[in-house]
Parts: structure tokens; C-alpha cells; sequence
């Protein structure tokens, strides 16, 4: 009787553990199979972004930062180069940064100032419009032309050879 009770106890642990692992398996296959938004590449179409207008320069600069991301803030050195250079010529009126956050204005622009990263464009953007934007971290870096087409996409900090294949995009000799 007890050798019986001990093969019916483990068959059905062994079925416990199979259907445990079959349902883990599925979420996780089903899961890592879904369809997930693939990052821009050159030649997409930018979707529109609220409060953006392309036509008011040649070239955007979507950077898109959070305040709790360190590698944003390990950035704002060179996102504060680039907002100085877009305030005097030759590139005023030619390339327009807009700073897109998922935290909320006031607090972005307050990161931005103590940074000394001064920008006109500031949006908060939900987690429904980053997944729009295909946005899956921070920082991500988006170039468009007026016409809202990519020219280039930059994810993360950028390596030194990263910052001058942005530079050079932007048209900026480093």
C-alpha cells in the first residue's frame, strides 16, 4: 500500500511539474514572440509627435531622456553642446531639438536647466506614445528631415564614434 501511495504521489507531481513548465513555456515563448516595435531606421516615416512641427526647420532632433536614467544624464554634456549650437547660426532656423519624456514637463525642463540644456521643445509623453515612437529605452536619439523621413538613429550613450556620426548627420564639424 505505501510503494502505491508513493508512485500515485509521484505521477502526480510529475504532471504538476509538466503542466507548471508547459504554462511557463508558453508565456515565455509567446511572449518573446510577440510582435515588438522595431526601432526606426533611416527612411521610416517619423510619426507626428504633439507640439513638434518639422516644417520649422530643416532637420529635428527627437532626444528622448528621463531624469532617472543615468546615461541620460551622463549625456548632457553633449545634448548641451547641441542646444547652444542650435541657437546661433548657421544652424538656428536649420535644426530644431525636441526633448520627449516620459516625466512630467515641470520636472523635465527643470533636469534640462540644471543641465544647462536649453530647449523651446519639451513634451511628456506617455507609455502609449513611446511604444508609437518605438522608443524601448533611454537615451534614444532621432534625426528627421522636415519632411519627417529618418536619417539616423541613435540608442544609448553614445560612444565617441557615435557622437561624431550624429555630429556629422547634424552637419557639424566636431
Amino acid at each position: 500500500m505505501r510503494a502505491h501511495l508513493d508512485t500515485v504521489t509521484n505521477v502526480v507531481t510529475l504532471i504538476t511539474c509538466g503542466v507548471i513548465v508547459a504554462f511557463l513555456s508558453q508565456t515565455y515563448l509567446q511572449r518573446s514572440t510577440e510582435a515588438t516595435p522595431q526601432i526606426f531606421q533611416k527612411g521610416d516615416q517619423m510619426p507626428a509627435v504633439a507640439g513638434v512641427d518639422l516644417r520649422d526647420a530643416n532637420q529635428t532632433l527627437f532626444v528622448v531622456v528621463r531624469e532617472s536614467c543615468r546615461f541620460c544624464t551622463e549625456s548632457m554634456p553633449l545634448y548641451k553642446k547641441l542646444s547652444e549650437l542650435v541657437q546661433n547660426p548657421p544652424y538656428k532656423n536649420k535644426l530644431q531639438i525636441a526633448i520627449l519624456t516620459p516625466d512630467p514637463q515641470p520636472d523635465a525642463r527643470k533636469y534640462l536647466l540644471t543641465h544647462e540644456v536649453q530647449v523651446n521643445k519639451v513634451a511628456s509623453i506617455g507609455p502609449d506614445q513611446l511604444r508609437a515612437l518605438r522608443i524601448t529605452g533611454t537615451p534614444t536619439l532621432i534625426l528627421t528631415r522636415r519632411t519627417g523621413f529618418i536619417e539616423g538613429v541613435w540608442r544609448g550613450k553614445l560612444s565617441a564614434d557615435g557622437e561624431r556620426s550624429l555630429l556629422q548627420a547634424l552637419g557639424i564639424q566636431s
